[in-house]
């Protein structure tokens, strides 16, 4: 039986850690996944959006943000996709709508390869599939240098580096950061720090995810990939892997507003391309 929860935050524990989650809202039950560093924070006001047509269920990543995670972590997508099914069972869920933003969509794709009884749909926001583009050597080499020099410089510049490279929209994230920056201040959550090796090698090991597309057309899983005007515009690779996506499966591309941020920046407007596509399933 789900749980009627209108606002709740707490933690839920996975295997002998602290995951952090938060319930907004009533209606059919959506699991929006995280990219970047794991941290649900920047989904919020989305979330927000969202509970007026959904239940709306965030989380931390396990060892991020506020989730709590014994060392060393263990970096693999498999614990990734399965602590999402288990977040979902400990709130009284068994299938969901999926919503992974970036590096998130892939642990969504990963997710409804393993255990599609769980996925009502899936969108897949700009995943970071660099083994699907054409530029995947190029890529690569882009990925291990940001990893060198997290591990030589520290994650600042190694995050600087990324998102130059890839082609984030730097103003929307150093005001977001800003805005997290504050948060952090007024509220006083305890905050996991990751270790710089453990933050990258995740990154690396998610970039490098290949999708099995044999798998998600063989489980029926309805799946929309999506992609933001700007991004499709400036040819980032991200959006690109979604539009090849899409082909590879056969499936539709969603356009949104915005940039790669936009779930943050325009959290209305994504969430009104969301609920046209997900209530009309």
């Amino acid at each position: 039986m789900s749980l009627n929860l209108s606002h709740q935050k707490g933690y839920i524990a996975i295997d002998g850690d602290q995951v952090y989650y938060e319930v907004q809202g009533q209606g059919q039950p959506l699991l929006l996944i995280p990219g970047g560093t794991g941290d649900s924070w920047w989904l919020h006001k989305i979330a927000s959006a969202l509970s007026k047509d959904f239940k709306v269920i965030t989380y931390d990543l396990r060892g991020t943000a506020r989730s709590i995670a014994s060392k060393p972590l263990n970096i693999e997508i498999g614990r990734l996709s399965a602590d999402a099914v288990a977040v979902l069972e400990r709130l009284g869920e068994h299938s969901a709508f999926i919503v992974g933003v970036s590096s998130g969509a892939v642990i969504g794709l990963d997710l409804a390869s393993r255990y599609p009884d769980y996925v009502k749909a899936l969108v897949a926001f700009e995943p970071p599939l660099i083994r699907i583009h054409p530029r995947k050597q190029q890529l690569q080499k882009l990925i291990a240098k940001a990893n060198y020099i997290a591990l030589r410089w520290g994650a600042d510049w190694a995050g600087l580096r990324f998102a130059i490279g890839v082609g984030l929209p730097i103003k929307p994230v150093l005001k977001g950061a800003a805005e997290y920056k504050e948060y952090i201040a007024l509220t006083k959550e305890p905050q996991v720090s990751p270790s710089v090796a453990d933050e990258y090698l995740q990154l690396v090991m998610l970039t490098n995810y290949l999708p099995q597309i044999g798998r998600l057309k063989d489980n029926k899983i309805l799946v929309f990939t999506g992609a933001a005007e700007n991004s499709l515009e400036g040819k980032r690779f991200y959006a690109e892997t979604a539009k090849i996506l899409a082909e590879q499966l056969a499936c539709k591309m969603i356009v949104f507003p915005g940039h790669h941020f936009s779930f943050f920046h325009f959290p209305g407007d994504c969430a009104k391309v969301i609920k046209e596509t997900l209530l009309n399933v």
